[in-house]
């Protein structure tokens, strides 16, 4: 079997819990999950669920129209992960002090 490549969501398990949780420390991470109905919902997912690792690349050679990866020329990665980075960053930004910015989140 060709080697693929993984993004190692697992890892950062516990640390996304304890970011969403940190609103004491925090307050402004109240809006972090909107609408605030969800955010519940989304811990009771983290706290009762493994995350598994996402493969983020297949072989050029299976799939031929998929974005090169930089790291290595014979996987592409697909519409699959490159579009949940898209996602975020087609609506906002990281400043200076890499906090992201973002006026489409804001409350009306």
């Amino acid at each position: 079997m060709k080697p693929i490549f993984f993004f190692r969501l697992s890892k950062y398990q516990d640390w996304l819990i304890d970011y969403i949780k940190d609103t004491d420390k925090y307050p402004e991470r109240i809006h972090f999950i909107e609408p605030a109905s969800r955010r519940n919902e989304v811990l009771g997912f983290l706290e009762n669920n493994k995350l598994e690792d996402l493969c983020i690349s297949r072989p050029s050679a299976r799939l031929s129209w998929g974005i090169p990866l930089p790291f290595s020329q014979k996987h592409v990665t697909y519409v699959w992960f490159d579009a949940l980075v898209n996602y975020i960053s087609a609506v906002g930004h990281f400043d200076a002090q890499n906090v992201y910015r973002s006026n489409w989140w804001i409350k009306m």
